[in-house]
């Protein structure tokens, strides 16, 4: 039963994966049709706006490819391990697209009068909060119900691996946020 329970919840993250690649893949394509041509050489303008959505995109999603493969090549506590920390990058990468759209979409609304403008913040700052509580809540489920279906293993008992596992992701999560502080800016 835990096996097939395991199972599962490996299936839905490989979902999660597709997901992300996916809304990424065309993220991008549809920057290469609003940029012609779709990735100029010139290092100021639309080549850079381009460049920094593709490695805001496609960094993360090898990272979490390549986490994810980590857990088929080692012993039981580190694919524990693995997937805690597959789960809360794609989670962050999930909460990040989701807000990402939402900032999107906003920005494109009008905002020619006050009114307007207090209606675009009232749906941009609840959702900065709103869709990241959910999507933590979510992250947190999936680790319960892993916890629940891999109750005898190693990596719950041992303290060092599971809070090393969360410090791990939190630690690399950083590290992502300051590698996109200092992509170039298009418009300086």
């Amino acid at each position: 039963m835990e096996e097939e329970d395991v199972s599962r919840l490996d299936r839905a993250f490989e979902w999660v994966i597709l997901f992300i690649g996916i809304s990424y893949a065309t993220i991008i394509q549809l920057l290469t049709w609003v940029f012609v041509p779709p990735i100029p050489q010139q290092t100021s303008g639309e080549g850079v706006v381009i460049m920094s959505v593709i490695r805001l995109t496609f960094v993360p999603l090898l990272i979490i490819i390549l986490i994810w493969l980590g857990k088929f090549i080692s012993a039981e506590p580190k694919k524990m391990f693995f997937r805690k920390l597959a789960w809360g990058w794609g989670m962050f990468q999930l909460a990040a697209h989701i807000l990402s759209t939402l900032l999107l979409v906003t920005l494109d609304m009008p905002r020619n009068t006050p009114e307007e403008a207090i209606y675009v913040q009232m749906i941009i700052f609840p959702s900065a909060i709103i869709v990241p509580a959910i999507v933590y809540a979510i992250y947190r489920k999936i680790i319960s119900l892993y916890k629940k279906a891999t109750v005898e293993s190693m990596f719950w008992r041992n303290r060092w691996w599971n809070h090393g596992a969360t410090v791990t992701t939190i630690l690399s999560l950083a590290l992502y946020v300051l590698y996109v502080a200092y992509l170039p800016n298009p418009y300086t």
